[in-house]
């Protein structure tokens, strides 16, 4: 099983796509909706390990476990553009 890390906002679907995540075969890249589908994503709104079942379609067949870490998303405050903002400065 292999693990990655995904960063995003407490509360919030962390969906893997196309665009976001790579699956490779024997070194080469598969293609979403041709070679693969996700089946299915559990355990992705809140920071932890979620899981993602990778499909093999037209030329592929089977099916992958991945899982991947949602890290805590760091909450960074600007404060003098919130006093600004504030007190009208």
């Amino acid at each position: 099983m292999t693990t990655y890390l995904v960063t995003g906002c407490a509360g919030y679907q962390i969906i893997p796509t196309a665009e976001n995540i790579k699956v490779t075969l024997n070194k080469k890249t598969l293609v979403f909706g041709e070679d693969y589908e996700i089946e299915s994503i559990t355990n992705n709104v809140k920071a932890g390990k979620a899981t993602m079942i990778i499909h093999g379609i037209g030329e592929y067949g089977g099916t992958k476990k991945v899982t991947f870490a949602i890290g805590k998303q760091s909450l960074i405050l600007d404060l003098g553009n919130i006093i600004r903002s504030l007190f009208g400065l």
